[in-house]
């Protein structure tokens, strides 16, 4: 998204005019999804913690903390090593073919019951329609 700290600071800012206090936000995004942002370029980056939030306001780093603890399998340091790739292709490809599996299964299923319980209903309809044209 860009400007970073700047964007997760002022992205909210608390205001007073004739007695009322109000909000206003930037964008579309909340604090919270900006937060969300910020912190996976961050992991990505493999940027410390010291300076990802050097700089921040409080409820900036408040944010980021949140994000943090609803978040945190996004942030694993693992997920830029190659072993945890190959380790979560290995693991698509297992289910993967146990869908296919599962998919195929159903497609026998499916064809029985065509096969079984369809074509014998539409004869029977068939006849049915047959005795009832021919009275």
């Amino acid at each position: 998204m860009g400007l970073g700290k700047l964007m997760l600071n002022g992205c909210e800012v608390a205001y007073e005019r004739f007695g009322v206090r109000k909000n206003l936000t930037c964008g579309y995004l909340d604090r919270e999804q900006i937060a969300f942002v910020y912190r996976l370029v961050s992991a990505m980056r493999n940027i410390p913690q010291k300076d990802m939030l050097s700089g921040l306001s409080s409820p900036a780093a408040a944010s980021l903390e949140a994000c943090d603890s609803y978040w945190q399998a996004y942030f694993k340091p693992e997920l830029r090593t190659p072993e945890y790739r190959q380790s979560l292709a290995k693991t698509l490809k297992t289910r993967i073919g146990a869908l296919k599996d599962e998919l195929e299964r159903i497609a026998r299923h499916l064809q029985f019951l065509k096969g079984e319980y369809m074509d014998e209903t539409e004869r029977f309809l068939g006849a049915r329609r047959a005795s009832i044209t021919s009275k």
